[in-house]
């Protein structure tokens, strides 16, 4: 009998998110005409972004920000991908001097996927497709952007020209004690054989009986008589692979056995 009455709050609208915010942004400007009541043609305009301690998602501000520009002096002969493909090289520039100024950790940090990073922890490790590195194998990382260090092994195609950035290749290794994955690393074989009826099953048996887990297995006939056979096995590190292998070549029909690289 003493409720007055019943407060309720204003509705309001979801946000946009993203290009569409920012193109909300500047068609509806706050106490101020649209940027392209402002600008006239002949006059210079200086675009000041954040730097890489403030990263800004420059991929969905510039677009409409340069389409507002463009339409202050009716001009439609640039478009937005050209000048953004301009200015790409240089921005690739100022954040390579931005990541070069960071500190790194010293010393050897160990994962949870049994690589020690020299000088870099609590990061993401992924083991490259390209290559499919096992323990034993000689491996470098690579840091890549957003996705952690990719292990490659030293002899990798794309580890070959390491040498274009330096900066983001670091040196790394194995640390058997820390192996997690149960003892168990993917990687990928080719074996060119002959093409004859029944050689798919024999490797299949032979993958079998050296007790390893086939996640892949497909084949293909090439010309004048031989098949292409590609596996990808679980292993527990070089030593074991190389039994596999030379199993494999064993096999009547078997031309070569190779670990398959991308």
């Amino acid at each position: 009998e003493n409720l007055l009455g019943v407060l309720h709050a204003n509705e309001v609208p979801l946000e946009l998110t993203g290009e569409a915010e920012v193109r909300r942004a500047l068609e509806e400007p706050i106490e101020s005409p649209r940027l392209r009541e402002l600008v006239h043609p002949g006059e210079k305009v200086a675009i000041v972004t954040s730097d890489i301690t403030r990263p800004m998602p420059t991929h969905k501000v510039m677009p409409p920000l340069l389409d507002e520009l463009y339409a202050a002096i009716g001009y439609g002969g640039v478009t937005v991908t050209k000048v953004l493909n301009k200015i790409k090289d240089e921005v690739i520039k100022l954040r390579k001097a931005e990541e070069a100024k960071q500190p790194v950790q010293q010393g050897r940090v160990k994962t949870d996927s049994g690589v020690v990073v020299e000088g870099i922890g609590n990061c993401q490790i992924k083991f490259a497709r390209c290559c499919t590195p096992v323990p034993g194998d000689e491996i470098i990382g690579f840091i890549t952007r957003g996705y952690g260090i990719s292990i490659h092994r030293k002899d990798c195609i794309n580890a070959a020209h390491r040498e274009e950035e330096p900066d983001r290749w670091i040196k790394c290794w194995w640390n058997e004690d820390q192996l997690t994955n149960n003892g168990k690393f993917s990687t990928a074989l080719q074996l060119t054989t002959t093409d004859r009826m029944g050689v798919m099953s024999e490797v299949l048996n032979t993958l079998a009986s050296s007790r390893v887990n086939v996640s892949d297995f497909n084949g293909k006939t090439l010309s004048q008589g031989y098949a292409i056979i590609n596996a990808v096995v679980d292993v527990s590190g070089v030593t074991q692979l190389e039994s596999v292998l030379n199993k494999l070549r064993t096999i009547k029909g078997v031309v070569s056995v190779n670990r398959h690289t991308e």
